[in-house]
């Protein structure tokens, strides 16, 4: 599936980001302390390796979401958006 997951990136990919609170709060918690991810009520739900997917994925789409309302209102609307809950069981090796 990394095939699919690099094919994906790269027909997806922007110069801007727009990462939704969630995945910003993961990156923050992951940056200061990753073992700290565990102890956030808002991060419980990532792994280390959501962690990680989430550093390769965060240079390479327009907007990431884990909200799959945002997530469908965004894609009805053109946006080049990507689902981070579809990408979760690829793990962070992106080519």
């Amino acid at each position: 599936m990394t095939a699919e997951l690099g094919d994906l990136v790269r027909t997806r990919r922007s110069a801007g980001l727009l990462l939704d609170s969630n995945l910003l709060l993961l990156q923050l918690v992951g940056l200061t302390n990753r073992n700290r991810i565990f102890s956030f009520k808002r991060t419980q739900k990532y792994t280390l390796n959501d962690f990680d997917l989430l550093q390769v994925l965060i240079n390479r789409f327009d907007i990431l979401t884990d909200d799959l309302d945002l997530y469908l209102a965004l894609l009805n609307r053109g946006a080049a958006t990507i689902n981070f809950n579809h990408l979760r069981s690829w793990g962070p090796s992106v080519s």
